[in-house]
């Protein structure tokens, strides 16, 4: 009898414990799958109460959550990476570059710590190409140079007097050129300043090579570049942004130039130190996914050419998308300069820099591009006096700009 109910209690546990086993089995959730789960870091979300977690989930390039240690309790993913510790960031957005390919006559002025420096890539790239072939170069500053001063028309003569040198100063608004340079742009001592532009002359009454703004008048003499061959150089600057942490950005300046004619292209090879949409659009259709996100401004291209472009500002994916008509500079920049101030610049007195285009033109432009054709239009300020100029009321740019944290109107809009 004893047996009997000991038997009997012992089924009675072992049953017991296999059905409490399969009910906490029944209430387990299966774990969710996804492609990547990051853990045992610090995870800044930069969220309302900058929150700081020690894991996130990833699927399908978006985060699904992020928390602590529960994360791995409720994801699988076949990628799992330990931080040890370490800080994970958002990426970082940046809103205005000009992404650039590098071309084969063109010098790496990053290099150059000096004007010498400047002048002995000159002469080596001048040797490489041959007499009469243009070396162009981007990126300088005055500041970086050993000099503490701009390179000057005599200094590229020197380095290369039988070629045509053109130099972009960091930021574009202003780039010299030597001798020759000048002789095939038509400029001497008695050429005006252009439209929208300042040519510089020394206490001779010279041009001393300096273009502030209108530095097209030097890009449209360079032979146009084989777009093929810059997309190593464009992926290598693109995956260059990545290496810095900036996983989206905003290109200023794109070229519609390329497109087919009566799709809005002019049927011309791409200007000198351009890119395309269409460059982009073949990179990123092949290898978007390696790439950071980017939207692309376009160039203006007239409201005909416009009415004839098929894609619109928001076309795209999520990877590459078609952003607003610009940059179209209201007045210039600092780096010029020609930033439009209401004080004189250090230096030049009675001199304020300049507005790009009137009031009139900017209203005449905005609506051409936004209304007739569809697309945003992006209009940059370098300041405070250019964008109280461009508001349609004065009491509306006070009341903007009342609202505005002090010094944030230096900034482009």
């Amino acid at each position: 009898m004893q047996k009997s109910r000991t038997r009997a209690a012992l089924v009675f546990g072992v049953t017991t414990a296999l059905v409490l086993g399969l009910v906490a089995h029944a209430q387990q959730a299966p774990r969710a799958t996804v492609d990547l789960i990051v853990f045992n870091g610090k995870v800044v979300t930069v969220d309302d109460q900058f929150s700081i977690g020690s894991a996130l989930a990833v699927k399908d390039g978006k985060i699904v959550k992020v928390g602590g240690s529960e994360i791995e309790g409720d994801y699988q993913a076949p990628v799992r990476i330990d931080l040890r510790g370490r800080v994970l960031l958002p990426g970082f957005i940046d809103t205005h570059v000009h992404l650039r390919g590098q071309s084969p006559r063109e010098i790496d002025i990053k290099q150059a710590k000096s004007i010498a420096d400047i002048q002995r890539l000159i002469r080596e790239k001048a040797k490489q190409l041959g007499p009469g072939e243009w070396v162009t170069g981007r990126d300088w500053s005055e500041y970086e140079l050993a000099e503490q001063r701009r390179p000057l028309r005599a200094d590229l003569d020197s380095a290369a007097p039988d070629n045509p040198v053109a130099l972009w100063r960091a930021g574009g608004h202003s780039a010299v050129g030597n001798s020759a340079a000048l002789k095939l742009a038509n400029i001497t001592s008695g050429t005006p300043d252009p439209e929208h532009g300042i040519i510089e002359h020394d206490e001779k009454g010279e041009p001393n090579g300096v273009i502030r703004e209108r530095t097209d008048i030097f890009r449209k003499l360079v032979p146009a570049d084989d777009q093929e061959a810059l997309k190593p150089s464009y992926l290598a600057s693109l995956k260059g942004l990545l290496k810095l942490g900036i996983t989206s950005f905003f290109e200023a300046s794109t070229s519609i130039d390329d497109e087919p004619m009566g799709a809005g292209g002019t049927g011309k090879p791409v200007e000198a130190g351009r890119h395309s949409y269409k460059v982009f659009r073949e990179l990123y259709s092949q290898m978007g996914d390696q790439l950071p996100r980017a939207t692309l401004y376009i160039d203006y291209p007239g409201a005909e050419r416009l009415r004839a472009f098929p894609h619109k500002t928001g076309d795209g994916d999520d990877r590459l998308k078609l952003g607003p008509i610009g940059e179209t500079p209201y007045d210039g920049g600092f780096t010029g300069p020609t930033a439009y101030t209401f004080e004189d610049y250090k230096g030049l007195p009675g001199f304020r820099g300049t507005a790009l285009m009137s009031e009139a033109a900017y209203r005449r432009w905005s609506r051409q591009a936004r209304l007739s054709a569809g697309n945003s239009a992006f209009i940059r300020s370098a300041t405070k006096r250019s964008l109280l100029l461009r508001m349609p009321t004065r009491a509306l740019s006070i009341s903007i700009l009342s609202q505005m944290p002090a010094g944030i109107w230096r900034i482009c809009p």
